[in-house]
């Protein structure tokens, strides 16, 4: 299904349209996931909310490196670094305390 969703955005139609007999217009499916989500590739493709939510509540990264330097992108990775950390604790305690 997945796979069948990824082609219908890379014809940039729908199946309903391909059965009608419509003409499909192949731009790639890299291409036709950047026309969905109106701009080139970034993390806010990952955000399960619209074009114009994502752009209010989480800028582009280049705009938080002229606002705020390089720190932005060192702080990025110590707090995932952290958080990966701390959830992999947490697991291993949670699986340990079951297993006893």
């Amino acid at each position: 299904m997945g796979y069948e969703q990824l082609e219908e955005i890379g014809d940039m139609t729908t199946m309903i349209e391909k059965k009608k007999g419509f003409e499909a217009e192949r731009v790639g499916v890299f291409k036709g996931l950047e026309v969905k989500f109106r701009e080139t590739f970034s993390c806010r493709w990952l955000l399960p909310v619209q074009a114009e939510e994502a752009h209010d509540s989480l800028p582009p990264l280049s705009d938080c490196r002229k606002k705020y330097g390089y720190i932005t992108i060192g702080l990025f990775f110590v707090f995932t670094a952290l958080g990966l950390y701390w959830m992999d604790t947490l697991t291993m305690f949670l699986f340990s305390a079951r297993r006893t």
